[in-house]
């Protein structure tokens, strides 16, 4: 039993591994296409999962998280480096760019639903099943997760496309507090209708999670 569920929990982290680096590959894919070539300079235009990992935030913290049984799963890959001048048309290719990285993780939950409903079981406690099941909620996680509009998140990129040019650049220097509203957000538990201890970042995810979940599941067969 030990066996099994050190190996199912080797999947997972192999999962999230994966989503995090195509996630960031999908950025470097993106601004080299749009005229920057920062990110294939340093290595970074490749599917190569390695070159995205970043060693604390992609694999020691997301596998402590896992291996300790918390409820809450987490890890982000190696900022892809984009020089915005470098761009063909800035405002809007950096929001390309920005957004391709959530697209990629929809696209890998699309994937794995396709896996599932080729070779998986429904309520089956098979580890293949179970782990097409966390290829579809970790990848759809993590692209809410960035297109939360709070910098320097994806979702955040997006949203400075639509805001006044004269606005954009005061968005832009929100990145230096922007950690510090994520982490806040991590600490405090306002009151919920759930009645559970949760953060309010994770109080935002389960607001927008289930109903997307809810809405995949349903679209895709509803096996899950």
């Amino acid at each position: 039993m030990a066996e099994a569920f050190t190996a199912l929990n080797f999947g997972k982290l192999a999962i999230l591994l994966l989503a995090v680096a195509l996630h960031e590959a999908a950025h470097a894919f993106v601004a080299n296409a749009c005229g920057d070539g920062t990110a294939k300079a340093r290595g970074r235009v490749t599917l190569n999962p390695l070159p995205h990992l970043d060693p604390v935030m992609s694999v020691l913290l997301p596998a402590l998280l896992l291996f300790s049984g918390s409820p809450f799963i987490f890890g982000a890959g190696k900022p892809v480096p984009v020089v915005k001048e470098n761009l063909r048309h800035p405002a809007r290719d950096f929001a390309l760019i920005a957004v391709a990285g959530p697209l990629s993780n929809l696209l890998q939950a699309l994937i794995f639903t396709g896996l599932f409903v080729r070779f998986g079981e429904a309520g089956s406690d098979a580890m293949s099943s179970q782990l097409f099941r966390f290829g579809i909620f970790i990848n759809i996680l993590l692209a809410i997760f960035n297109l939360i509009p709070i910098p320097p998140l994806d979702g955040s990129r997006f949203l400075a496309y639509l805001l006044p040019r004269p606005v954009q650049s005061l968005w832009y220097r929100l990145d230096a507090v922007g950690f510090v509203v994520l982490l806040l957000l991590m600490v405090w538990s306002p009151p919920n209708h759930w009645g559970l201890e949760d953060s309010a970042l994770q109080q935002i995810l389960r607001s927008t999670f289930k109903p997307t979940w809810d809405w995949w599941t349903d679209t895709y067969g509803g096996w899950l």
